[in-house]
């Protein structure tokens, strides 16, 4: 239950046979998972080995990628969920877990993202913040940087304030808001440094909110909400 406030992620496995000419069971992987954090388990009745009926904890468990036909049929779960759907989940969840990187340059970035991240939340005194994360059939969970709930501002981090990190910002917002059911939603980017004038324009001519750290403190300018 305090997987994510720990920084620690949840894999699944399953019994599948034994290992030929010994009683040792093998074990199939099945994937990374999170709770669900609508209703992370239920108390269902299940028989014990002496056939009594007792009262068990079910996790609800929501798969980070999306679960192959063939080890659904060997578990025997049909209620994984597969479809489009989009929850909020504790801003704590470590991001590093979610993406695919090649290289120490690519995982720097990441980690710096999540610092980032880290101090901006850490700023906002009186704001409550999540993630969302984003289910789409046959892809790999999204997962949101940051999502302020008392402004209802969706934040996208960058480890660098170049044109590159600024133009995948934009792209990866839009993309997300699609996704994310909030009414009056806005969604801003969030850097390590200000930006250059171009890109200021960029990111206004975009219909995005700014967040950017300056010195010891970070500069907020937010998007006008969606009429």
């Amino acid at each position: 239950m305090t997987h994510a406030a720990k920084g620690r992620t949840l894999h699944a496995f399953v019994a599948a046979g034994r290992v030929p000419g010994r009683q040792t069971r093998r074990q199939q992987y099945i994937g990374q998972f999170i709770l669900d954090p609508h209703l992370p388990y239920e108390r269902m009745p299940a028989l014990d080995m002496k056939q009594a009926v007792r009262t068990v904890i079910v996790f609800r468990l929501l798969p980070v990628a999306a679960v192959p036909e063939s080890i659904m049929q060997t578990v025997g779960v049909s209620g994984v969920m597969q479809g489009m759907r989009s929850v909020q989940v504790p801003v704590e969840l470590n991001s590093t877990h979610f993406y695919e990187t090649s290289g120490i340059e690519a995982r720097t970035a990441v980690r710096r993202e999540s610092q980032l991240v880290e101090e901006f939340v850490a700023s906002q005194t009186g704001h409550e913040f999540s993630r969302w994360a984003i289910r789409i059939p046959k892809e790999s969970l999204l997962l949101t940087d940051a999502y302020d709930n008392t402004d209802r501002v969706l934040y996208e981090a960058k480890a660098l304030a170049g044109r590159s990190d600024v133009r995948m910002a934009v792209g990866q917002l839009y993309d997300y808001r699609r996704h994310v059911d909030v009414a009056g939603l806005r969604c801003a980017v969030l850097l390590p440094a200000r930006p250059r004038a171009d890109l200021r324009d960029l990111i206004e001519g975009a219909g995005l909110g700014l967040a950017f750290r300056d010195d010891d403190h970070f500069e907020v300018q937010q998007a006008a909400r969606p009429s």
